[in-house]
Protein backbone atom coordinates (compact mmCIF):
# COMPACT_ATOMS: atom_id res chain seq x y z
CA UNK A 1 0.00 0.00 0.00
CA UNK A 2 2.77 2.40 0.66
CA UNK A 3 4.39 1.67 -2.73
CA UNK A 4 1.28 2.65 -4.10
CA UNK A 5 0.65 5.88 -2.29
CA UNK A 6 4.00 7.28 -2.97
CA UNK A 7 3.31 6.44 -7.02
CA UNK A 8 0.67 9.55 -6.22
CA UNK A 9 -2.06 7.75 -8.10
CA UNK A 10 -5.02 9.65 -7.77
CA UNK A 11 -7.29 7.67 -6.73
CA UNK A 12 -6.45 4.10 -4.75
CA UNK A 13 -9.45 1.57 -4.40
CA UNK A 14 -9.49 -0.64 -1.55
CA UNK A 15 -12.31 -3.50 -1.63
CA UNK A 16 -12.29 -4.76 1.90
CA UNK A 17 -14.16 -5.28 4.63
CA UNK A 18 -11.30 -4.51 6.91
CA UNK A 19 -11.56 -0.42 7.65
CA UNK A 20 -10.18 -0.50 11.17
CA UNK A 21 -7.38 -2.23 9.35
CA UNK A 22 -7.45 0.57 6.43
CA UNK A 23 -7.37 3.05 8.71
CA UNK A 24 -4.08 1.98 10.97
CA UNK A 25 -2.35 1.17 7.41
CA UNK A 26 -3.05 4.69 6.61
CA UNK A 27 -2.38 6.47 9.59
CA UNK A 28 0.88 4.69 9.28
CA UNK A 29 1.49 6.02 5.44
CA UNK A 30 0.47 9.38 6.06
CA UNK A 31 3.14 9.73 9.18
CA UNK A 32 5.36 8.57 6.89
CA UNK A 33 4.93 10.66 4.62
CA UNK A 34 4.40 13.62 6.21
CA UNK A 35 0.76 14.14 4.89
CA UNK A 36 -2.23 14.86 6.51
CA UNK A 37 -5.33 12.53 6.47
CA UNK A 38 -8.59 13.03 6.31
CA UNK A 39 -11.51 10.24 6.37
CA UNK A 40 -14.81 10.89 5.06
CA UNK A 41 -18.15 8.89 5.88
CA UNK A 42 -21.80 9.72 5.76
CA UNK A 43 -22.71 9.32 9.42
CA UNK A 44 -19.59 11.42 10.91
CA UNK A 45 -18.71 13.62 7.73
CA UNK A 46 -15.22 14.90 6.97
CA UNK A 47 -13.10 14.92 10.03
CA UNK A 48 -9.30 14.90 10.04
CA UNK A 49 -7.36 12.51 12.22
CA UNK A 50 -3.62 12.71 11.51
CA UNK A 51 -1.56 16.33 10.60
CA UNK A 52 -3.97 18.89 11.55
CA UNK A 53 -1.47 21.25 12.57
CA UNK A 54 -0.43 21.53 8.83
CA UNK A 55 -3.58 23.05 7.54
CA UNK A 56 -6.55 23.42 9.01
CA UNK A 57 -9.99 23.08 6.89
CA UNK A 58 -12.73 24.35 9.24
CA UNK A 59 -13.16 23.73 13.03
CA UNK A 60 -16.38 21.84 13.76
CA UNK A 61 -18.93 23.15 16.30
CA UNK A 62 -17.68 21.17 18.63
CA UNK A 63 -14.06 22.37 18.35
CA UNK A 64 -12.86 18.94 17.29
CA UNK A 65 -10.93 20.00 13.73
CA UNK A 66 -13.07 19.01 10.78
CA UNK A 67 -15.02 20.55 7.91
CA UNK A 68 -17.86 21.86 8.54
CA UNK A 69 -21.44 20.01 7.81
CA UNK A 70 -19.83 17.53 5.36
CA UNK A 71 -22.06 14.51 5.99
CA UNK A 72 -23.43 15.18 2.51
CA UNK A 73 -20.58 13.41 -0.36
CA UNK A 74 -20.56 17.32 -2.37
CA UNK A 75 -20.04 19.38 0.54
CA UNK A 76 -17.09 16.92 1.81
CA UNK A 77 -15.82 16.97 -1.73
CA UNK A 78 -15.81 20.75 -1.80
CA UNK A 79 -13.95 21.37 1.48
CA UNK A 80 -11.09 18.43 0.02
CA UNK A 81 -11.13 21.08 -2.95
CA UNK A 82 -10.18 23.69 -0.19
CA UNK A 83 -7.25 21.37 1.36
CA UNK A 84 -3.83 22.67 0.90
CA UNK A 85 -0.49 21.15 0.76
CA UNK A 86 -0.17 17.49 0.27
CA UNK A 87 -3.21 14.92 2.01
CA UNK A 88 -4.98 11.45 1.82
CA UNK A 89 -8.52 11.27 2.21
CA UNK A 90 -10.24 8.25 2.90
CA UNK A 91 -14.08 8.03 1.70
CA UNK A 92 -15.47 5.25 3.48
CA UNK A 93 -18.27 3.55 1.80
CA UNK A 94 -18.49 5.52 -1.35
CA UNK A 95 -19.97 3.02 -3.63
CA UNK A 96 -23.25 3.95 -2.99
CA UNK A 97 -22.63 7.72 -4.79
CA UNK A 98 -20.65 6.43 -7.26
CA UNK A 99 -23.89 5.78 -9.85
CA UNK A 100 -24.22 9.88 -9.47
CA UNK A 101 -22.89 11.82 -12.71
CA UNK A 102 -21.98 15.27 -10.78
CA UNK A 103 -20.32 13.10 -7.84
CA UNK A 104 -18.20 11.28 -10.17
CA UNK A 105 -17.55 14.89 -12.28
CA UNK A 106 -16.69 16.41 -9.05
CA UNK A 107 -13.92 13.00 -8.25
CA UNK A 108 -12.68 13.20 -11.56
CA UNK A 109 -11.75 17.26 -11.24
CA UNK A 110 -9.86 16.09 -7.90
CA UNK A 111 -8.14 13.50 -9.61
CA UNK A 112 -7.13 15.63 -11.94
CA UNK A 113 -5.45 18.02 -9.29
CA UNK A 114 -3.59 15.17 -7.28
CA UNK A 115 -0.21 16.04 -9.35
CA UNK A 116 0.01 20.04 -8.44
CA UNK A 117 -2.11 20.17 -5.26
CA UNK A 118 -0.89 16.70 -3.39
CA UNK A 119 -4.51 15.61 -2.38
CA UNK A 120 -5.09 11.94 -2.75
CA UNK A 121 -7.94 9.73 -2.18
CA UNK A 122 -8.90 6.55 -1.43
CA UNK A 123 -12.19 4.38 -1.98
CA UNK A 124 -12.53 2.26 0.86
CA UNK A 125 -15.80 -0.41 0.65
CA UNK A 126 -17.10 -3.78 0.62
CA UNK A 127 -17.78 -3.65 -3.14
CA UNK A 128 -16.08 -0.90 -5.05
CA UNK A 129 -17.65 -0.28 -8.89
CA UNK A 130 -15.44 2.25 -10.28
CA UNK A 131 -17.05 4.49 -12.59
CA UNK A 132 -15.41 4.15 -16.56
CA UNK A 133 -15.11 7.71 -15.71
CA UNK A 134 -12.70 7.56 -13.30
CA UNK A 135 -10.75 4.04 -14.54
CA UNK A 136 -7.93 6.19 -16.00
CA UNK A 137 -6.66 7.75 -12.56
CA UNK A 138 -8.04 4.52 -10.56
CA UNK A 139 -5.55 1.93 -9.31
CA UNK A 140 -6.58 -1.34 -7.15
CA UNK A 141 -5.12 -2.64 -3.83
CA UNK A 142 -5.62 -5.79 -2.06
CA UNK A 143 -4.77 -6.22 1.61
CA UNK A 144 -2.63 -9.05 2.02
CA UNK A 145 -4.68 -11.63 3.58
CA UNK A 146 -3.53 -12.88 7.31
CA UNK A 147 -0.75 -15.16 6.83
CA UNK A 148 -0.15 -18.08 9.20
CA UNK A 149 2.72 -15.82 10.48
CA UNK A 150 0.61 -12.86 11.77
CA UNK A 151 -2.31 -15.46 12.65
CA UNK A 152 0.51 -17.42 15.03
CA UNK A 153 1.09 -13.49 16.12
CA UNK A 154 -2.49 -12.89 17.20
CA UNK A 155 -2.80 -16.49 18.80
CA UNK A 156 -0.40 -15.48 21.15
CA UNK A 157 -1.77 -12.44 21.57
CA UNK A 158 -4.79 -13.98 22.80
CA UNK A 159 -3.03 -16.28 24.70
CA UNK A 160 -1.30 -14.37 26.85
CA UNK A 161 -4.36 -12.04 27.15
CA UNK A 162 -6.25 -15.63 28.01
CA UNK A 163 -3.50 -16.12 31.03
CA UNK A 164 -3.90 -12.65 32.48
CA UNK A 165 -7.74 -13.00 32.43
CA UNK A 166 -7.49 -16.69 34.02
CA UNK A 167 -4.39 -16.53 36.09
CA UNK A 168 -3.61 -19.85 34.83
CA UNK A 169 -1.54 -20.90 31.07
CA UNK A 170 -4.00 -22.45 28.38
CA UNK A 171 -3.95 -25.92 27.84
CA UNK A 172 -3.88 -28.52 25.02
CA UNK A 173 -1.69 -29.80 22.80
CA UNK A 174 0.46 -28.45 19.80
CA UNK A 175 -0.98 -30.54 16.90
CA UNK A 176 -4.43 -28.95 17.81
CA UNK A 177 -3.12 -25.50 18.33
CA UNK A 178 -1.23 -25.48 14.80
CA UNK A 179 -4.19 -26.72 12.92
CA UNK A 180 -6.42 -23.42 14.62
CA UNK A 181 -3.75 -21.53 13.32
CA UNK A 182 -3.81 -23.33 10.33
CA UNK A 183 -7.70 -23.09 10.02
CA UNK A 184 -7.17 -19.29 10.53
CA UNK A 185 -4.92 -18.06 7.98
CA UNK A 186 -6.15 -15.87 5.44
CA UNK A 187 -9.85 -14.33 6.98
CA UNK A 188 -9.75 -10.57 8.58
CA UNK A 189 -7.93 -10.02 11.55
CA UNK A 190 -10.86 -9.30 13.01
CA UNK A 191 -12.61 -12.48 12.67
CA UNK A 192 -9.28 -13.88 13.99
CA UNK A 193 -9.27 -12.26 16.71
CA UNK A 194 -13.19 -13.18 17.58
CA UNK A 195 -12.81 -16.82 16.94
CA UNK A 196 -8.97 -17.20 18.47
CA UNK A 197 -11.30 -16.02 21.65
CA UNK A 198 -13.76 -18.38 20.81
CA UNK A 199 -11.97 -20.90 21.13
CA UNK A 200 -9.78 -19.84 24.28
CA UNK A 201 -12.63 -19.21 26.62
CA UNK A 202 -12.52 -21.75 28.60
CA UNK A 203 -8.58 -22.01 28.69
CA UNK A 204 -8.18 -24.96 26.87
CA UNK A 205 -7.19 -25.26 23.37
CA UNK A 206 -9.14 -28.97 22.43
CA UNK A 207 -10.55 -30.97 19.41
CA UNK A 208 -14.07 -29.63 20.37
CA UNK A 209 -12.75 -25.74 20.40
CA UNK A 210 -11.70 -26.26 16.61
CA UNK A 211 -14.71 -27.95 15.81
CA UNK A 212 -16.84 -25.00 17.17
CA UNK A 213 -14.16 -22.32 15.35
CA UNK A 214 -14.83 -24.03 12.13
CA UNK A 215 -18.50 -23.87 12.72
CA UNK A 216 -18.57 -20.34 13.06
CA UNK A 217 -15.56 -20.01 9.82
CA UNK A 218 -18.42 -22.18 8.14
CA UNK A 219 -21.05 -19.71 8.44
CA UNK A 220 -18.78 -16.56 7.73
CA UNK A 221 -17.62 -18.31 4.30
CA UNK A 222 -21.30 -19.21 3.71
CA UNK A 223 -21.95 -15.66 3.94
CA UNK A 224 -19.99 -14.93 0.95
CA UNK A 225 -21.53 -17.47 -1.55
CA UNK A 226 -18.86 -18.22 -3.39
CA UNK A 227 -17.13 -20.41 -1.81
CA UNK A 228 -18.85 -23.23 0.66
CA UNK A 229 -16.46 -24.79 3.58
CA UNK A 230 -17.35 -28.62 3.76
CA UNK A 231 -17.12 -30.35 7.45
CA UNK A 232 -17.46 -34.35 8.62
CA UNK A 233 -15.26 -35.57 5.63
CA UNK A 234 -14.92 -38.74 5.16
CA UNK A 235 -11.58 -40.89 5.34
CA UNK A 236 -9.98 -42.63 2.31
CA UNK A 237 -11.02 -45.52 4.05
CA UNK A 238 -14.19 -45.00 3.10
CA UNK A 239 -13.37 -44.78 -1.00
CA UNK A 240 -13.80 -48.14 -2.55
CA UNK A 241 -10.96 -49.35 -4.96
CA UNK A 242 -9.17 -46.67 -6.34
CA UNK A 243 -5.71 -48.23 -5.58
CA UNK A 244 -3.86 -46.05 -8.43
CA UNK A 245 -5.26 -42.63 -7.39
CA UNK A 246 -4.84 -43.34 -3.31
CA UNK A 247 -1.13 -44.32 -4.37
CA UNK A 248 -0.57 -40.96 -6.48
CA UNK A 249 -1.93 -39.19 -3.47
CA UNK A 250 0.09 -40.23 -0.89
CA UNK A 251 3.36 -40.16 -3.06
CA UNK A 252 2.31 -36.05 -3.44
CA UNK A 253 0.96 -36.04 0.38
CA UNK A 254 4.18 -34.24 1.73
CA UNK A 255 5.67 -32.30 -1.51
CA UNK A 256 2.60 -29.66 -1.20
CA UNK A 257 2.32 -29.89 2.71
CA UNK A 258 5.59 -29.44 3.41
CA UNK A 259 7.91 -28.87 -0.10
CA UNK A 260 11.36 -28.38 2.25
CA UNK A 261 11.35 -31.32 3.98
CA UNK A 262 10.20 -32.93 0.67
CA UNK A 263 13.64 -31.98 -0.96
CA UNK A 264 12.01 -29.02 -2.69
CA UNK A 265 10.09 -31.05 -5.18
CA UNK A 266 7.52 -28.85 -6.43
CA UNK A 267 4.13 -29.02 -4.81
CA UNK A 268 1.25 -30.80 -6.72
CA UNK A 269 -1.45 -28.14 -8.61
CA UNK A 270 -4.25 -30.68 -8.49
CA UNK A 271 -6.09 -33.55 -10.72
CA UNK A 272 -9.26 -33.97 -12.98
CA UNK A 273 -11.10 -37.01 -11.86
CA UNK A 274 -13.62 -37.88 -14.65
CA UNK A 275 -15.95 -41.00 -14.76
CA UNK A 276 -19.18 -42.31 -14.62
CA UNK A 277 -22.13 -40.41 -12.09
CA UNK A 278 -21.99 -42.34 -8.74
CA UNK A 279 -18.78 -44.00 -9.22
CA UNK A 280 -17.40 -42.15 -6.06
CA UNK A 281 -15.72 -38.78 -7.76
CA UNK A 282 -16.77 -36.46 -5.08
CA UNK A 283 -16.60 -38.82 -2.13
CA UNK A 284 -12.42 -39.07 -3.54
CA UNK A 285 -12.74 -34.91 -3.78
CA UNK A 286 -13.70 -35.21 -0.20
CA UNK A 287 -11.69 -37.79 1.40
CA UNK A 288 -8.32 -36.17 -0.32
CA UNK A 289 -9.40 -33.20 2.13
CA UNK A 290 -9.64 -35.25 4.99
CA UNK A 291 -5.99 -37.67 4.01
CA UNK A 292 -4.04 -34.38 3.53
CA UNK A 293 -5.62 -33.10 7.16
CA UNK A 294 -6.53 -29.76 5.29
CA UNK A 295 -9.93 -27.77 4.79
CA UNK A 296 -11.55 -28.25 1.48
CA UNK A 297 -13.76 -25.69 0.29
CA UNK A 298 -16.29 -26.26 -2.81
CA UNK A 299 -16.71 -23.31 -5.59
CA UNK A 300 -20.35 -23.32 -6.22
CA UNK A 301 -20.45 -22.23 -9.79
CA UNK A 302 -24.24 -21.27 -9.51
CA UNK A 303 -23.66 -18.90 -6.99
CA UNK A 304 -21.10 -16.87 -9.25
CA UNK A 305 -23.06 -16.92 -12.54
CA UNK A 306 -24.57 -13.62 -12.54
CA UNK A 307 -26.78 -11.47 -15.25
CA UNK A 308 -24.82 -8.01 -14.93
CA UNK A 309 -22.45 -7.47 -17.51
CA UNK A 310 -18.32 -8.52 -15.73
CA UNK A 311 -19.95 -9.99 -12.12
CA UNK A 312 -19.21 -13.80 -12.62
CA UNK A 313 -15.76 -13.22 -13.76
CA UNK A 314 -15.17 -10.81 -10.36
CA UNK A 315 -16.94 -13.43 -8.25
CA UNK A 316 -14.53 -15.67 -9.85
CA UNK A 317 -11.72 -13.77 -8.74
CA UNK A 318 -13.12 -13.17 -5.83
CA UNK A 319 -13.76 -16.83 -5.18
CA UNK A 320 -9.81 -17.83 -5.77
CA UNK A 321 -8.11 -14.84 -3.77
CA UNK A 322 -10.41 -16.75 -1.17
CA UNK A 323 -9.10 -19.87 -1.80
CA UNK A 324 -5.21 -18.42 -1.54
CA UNK A 325 -5.76 -16.67 1.30
CA UNK A 326 -7.15 -20.05 3.02
CA UNK A 327 -3.50 -22.33 2.03
CA UNK A 328 -2.90 -24.99 2.10
CA UNK A 329 -6.71 -26.24 1.27
CA UNK A 330 -8.04 -28.26 -1.45
CA UNK A 331 -10.48 -26.82 -3.37
CA UNK A 332 -12.81 -29.15 -5.19
CA UNK A 333 -14.64 -27.83 -8.50
CA UNK A 334 -17.91 -30.29 -8.19
CA UNK A 335 -19.41 -31.21 -11.93
CA UNK A 336 -16.88 -28.38 -13.42
CA UNK A 337 -18.63 -28.87 -16.84
CA UNK A 338 -22.10 -27.64 -15.92
CA UNK A 339 -20.34 -24.20 -14.71
CA UNK A 340 -17.86 -23.84 -17.93
CA UNK A 341 -20.07 -25.39 -20.75
CA UNK A 342 -20.44 -23.35 -23.82
CA UNK A 343 -16.66 -22.10 -23.20
CA UNK A 344 -15.78 -22.59 -27.22
CA UNK A 345 -16.17 -19.43 -29.17
CA UNK A 346 -19.59 -18.43 -30.57
CA UNK A 347 -21.35 -20.55 -27.42
CA UNK A 348 -22.54 -19.98 -24.22
CA UNK A 349 -25.15 -17.73 -23.01
CA UNK A 350 -24.68 -15.07 -25.23
CA UNK A 351 -22.94 -12.27 -23.30
CA UNK A 352 -19.64 -14.56 -23.21
CA UNK A 353 -19.45 -14.48 -19.36
CA UNK A 354 -18.52 -17.76 -19.79
CA UNK A 355 -15.43 -17.65 -21.96
CA UNK A 356 -14.33 -15.50 -20.05
CA UNK A 357 -15.06 -17.18 -16.82
CA UNK A 358 -13.01 -19.91 -18.76
CA UNK A 359 -9.92 -17.19 -19.44
CA UNK A 360 -9.71 -16.35 -15.87
CA UNK A 361 -9.47 -19.71 -14.74
CA UNK A 362 -6.92 -21.05 -16.99
CA UNK A 363 -4.89 -18.06 -16.26
CA UNK A 364 -5.18 -18.84 -12.25
CA UNK A 365 -4.35 -22.25 -13.20
CA UNK A 366 -1.36 -21.35 -15.07
CA UNK A 367 -0.35 -18.83 -12.44
CA UNK A 368 -0.77 -19.52 -9.05
CA UNK A 369 2.10 -19.77 -6.88
CA UNK A 370 -0.14 -20.85 -3.52
CA UNK A 371 -0.33 -24.12 -2.31
CA UNK A 372 -4.35 -24.63 -3.54
CA UNK A 373 -4.89 -28.32 -4.22
CA UNK A 374 -7.74 -28.25 -7.12
CA UNK A 375 -9.82 -31.26 -7.46
CA UNK A 376 -12.15 -31.31 -10.56
CA UNK A 377 -14.76 -33.59 -11.40
CA UNK A 378 -16.82 -33.92 -14.39
CA UNK A 379 -19.72 -36.60 -15.72
CA UNK A 380 -19.69 -34.98 -19.11
CA UNK A 381 -16.05 -34.83 -21.08
CA UNK A 382 -18.00 -33.29 -24.01
CA UNK A 383 -19.15 -30.47 -22.10
CA UNK A 384 -15.57 -29.34 -20.86
CA UNK A 385 -14.04 -27.01 -22.87
CA UNK A 386 -10.74 -28.66 -24.82
CA UNK A 387 -8.50 -26.09 -23.23
CA UNK A 388 -8.81 -27.04 -19.84
CA UNK A 389 -8.28 -30.60 -20.35
CA UNK A 390 -5.04 -30.37 -22.71
CA UNK A 391 -2.10 -32.14 -21.17
CA UNK A 392 0.03 -29.85 -18.02
CA UNK A 393 -3.61 -28.28 -17.10
CA UNK A 394 -3.74 -30.32 -14.38
CA UNK A 395 -1.25 -33.13 -13.18
CA UNK A 396 -2.92 -35.72 -13.53
CA UNK A 397 -6.57 -37.15 -15.45
CA UNK A 398 -7.91 -39.56 -13.25
CA UNK A 399 -10.81 -42.06 -14.70
CA UNK A 400 -13.00 -43.08 -12.42
CA UNK A 401 -14.77 -45.94 -13.47
CA UNK A 402 -18.01 -48.90 -12.76
CA UNK A 403 -16.12 -50.77 -9.55
CA UNK A 404 -14.89 -54.05 -10.69
CA UNK A 405 -15.52 -57.45 -8.41
CA UNK A 406 -13.02 -56.77 -5.93
CA UNK A 407 -13.95 -53.09 -5.31
CA UNK A 408 -17.85 -54.45 -5.58
CA UNK A 409 -17.47 -56.27 -2.72
CA UNK A 410 -15.57 -53.55 -1.20
CA UNK A 411 -18.36 -51.07 -1.04
CA UNK A 412 -20.87 -54.26 0.26
CA UNK A 413 -18.95 -54.36 3.19
CA UNK A 414 -18.52 -50.82 3.69
CA UNK A 415 -22.22 -50.28 3.42
CA UNK A 416 -23.88 -53.27 4.82
CA UNK A 417 -21.51 -52.92 7.82
CA UNK A 418 -22.58 -49.03 8.45
CA UNK A 419 -26.34 -49.62 7.49
CA UNK A 420 -25.93 -53.26 10.16
CA UNK A 421 -27.31 -55.21 7.27
CA UNK A 422 -26.49 -59.11 7.91
CA UNK A 423 -24.30 -61.27 5.65
CA UNK A 424 -22.25 -63.94 5.23
CA UNK A 425 -19.21 -65.06 2.65
CA UNK A 426 -21.90 -66.92 0.21
CA UNK A 427 -24.51 -63.53 0.15
CA UNK A 428 -21.52 -61.59 -0.15
CA UNK A 429 -20.53 -63.45 -3.18
CA UNK A 430 -24.04 -63.52 -4.47
CA UNK A 431 -24.40 -59.72 -4.15
CA UNK A 432 -21.37 -59.01 -6.06
CA UNK A 433 -22.10 -60.73 -8.61
CA UNK A 434 -26.04 -59.15 -8.61
CA UNK A 435 -24.71 -55.76 -8.71
CA UNK A 436 -22.24 -55.70 -12.37
CA UNK A 437 -22.66 -52.62 -13.70
CA UNK A 438 -23.93 -50.75 -10.99
CA UNK A 439 -22.10 -47.82 -9.32
CA UNK A 440 -20.89 -47.18 -5.78
CA UNK A 441 -24.01 -44.75 -4.79
CA UNK A 442 -26.26 -47.27 -7.01
CA UNK A 443 -25.07 -50.28 -4.59
CA UNK A 444 -25.42 -47.82 -1.22
CA UNK A 445 -28.84 -46.81 -2.77
CA UNK A 446 -29.87 -50.38 -2.92
CA UNK A 447 -29.05 -51.33 0.59
CA UNK A 448 -30.51 -48.14 2.19
CA UNK A 449 -33.80 -49.17 0.56
CA UNK A 450 -33.48 -52.96 2.02
CA UNK A 451 -33.15 -51.08 5.65
CA UNK A 452 -36.57 -49.48 4.76
CA UNK A 453 -37.92 -52.58 3.30
CA UNK A 454 -37.00 -54.23 6.59
CA UNK A 455 -38.50 -51.43 8.72
CA UNK A 456 -41.78 -51.76 7.11
CA UNK A 457 -41.77 -55.37 7.49
CA UNK A 458 -40.30 -55.41 10.96
CA UNK A 459 -37.77 -57.47 10.58
CA UNK A 460 -33.70 -57.42 10.43
CA UNK A 461 -32.34 -56.33 7.57
CA UNK A 462 -30.63 -58.91 5.64
CA UNK A 463 -28.91 -59.56 2.05
CA UNK A 464 -31.88 -61.29 0.72
CA UNK A 465 -33.41 -57.72 0.83
CA UNK A 466 -30.32 -55.89 -0.99
CA UNK A 467 -30.53 -58.68 -3.74
CA UNK A 468 -34.56 -57.91 -4.08
CA UNK A 469 -33.09 -54.18 -4.29
CA UNK A 470 -30.40 -55.21 -6.95
CA UNK A 471 -32.89 -57.35 -9.12
CA UNK A 472 -35.59 -53.87 -9.13
CA UNK A 473 -33.07 -51.76 -10.19
CA UNK A 474 -31.87 -50.71 -13.92
CA UNK A 475 -28.44 -49.17 -13.19
CA UNK A 476 -27.06 -46.28 -15.44
CA UNK A 477 -24.75 -49.21 -17.47
CA UNK A 478 -27.74 -49.84 -18.90
CA UNK A 479 -30.20 -46.74 -19.10
CA UNK A 480 -27.35 -44.95 -20.41
CA UNK A 481 -24.94 -47.94 -21.84
CA UNK A 482 -23.86 -45.15 -24.99
CA UNK A 483 -22.85 -42.01 -23.21
CA UNK A 484 -20.47 -44.82 -20.54
CA UNK A 485 -18.92 -46.55 -23.90
CA UNK A 486 -18.14 -43.22 -25.27
CA UNK A 487 -16.67 -41.53 -21.94
CA UNK A 488 -15.11 -45.12 -21.52
CA UNK A 489 -13.55 -44.78 -25.31
CA UNK A 490 -12.23 -41.03 -24.23
CA UNK A 491 -10.57 -41.82 -21.49
CA UNK A 492 -8.76 -45.08 -23.05
CA UNK A 493 -5.72 -43.09 -24.40
CA UNK A 494 -6.49 -39.60 -22.12
CA UNK A 495 -6.95 -40.33 -19.11
CA UNK A 496 -5.07 -43.01 -16.07
CA UNK A 497 -7.11 -45.91 -14.46
CA UNK A 498 -8.14 -44.39 -11.43
CA UNK A 499 -8.36 -47.78 -10.22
Amino acid sequence: MTALLDTHTPVVVLQTHEEKRVLALAEAVARRTQRALWVWSASRGLRALHGVKLRLVDHGADGHPGAGDTKELPAALAAVERLEGPALVLLLDIHPYLNHPVTVRALKDQALKCETGGVQLAFVGHAVTVPDELVPWCSRFDLEPMTPERVRAVLKEEITRQRGRAGQDVAGCQRTLESLQRHLAGLPEAAVRHLARLALGDGQITTADLARVLEAKQAQMGAAELLVFEQNLPDMASVAGMKALKRWLLLRREPFLDPVAAGGLPPPKGMLLLGVQGAGKSLAAKATAAAWQLPLFRMDFGALLDKWQGESERKLREALRMAEAMQPCVLWMDEIEKGLSGGGAGEGDGTGATRRMLGTLLTWMAERRGRVFLVATANDIESLPPELVRKGRFDEIFFVDLPDEATRAELMRIHLGRLKIGFDDTALASLVVASVGFSGAEVEAAAVAARYEAHALAKAADAGLVLAELARTKPLSVTRAEAIDALRAWAADRAVPAG
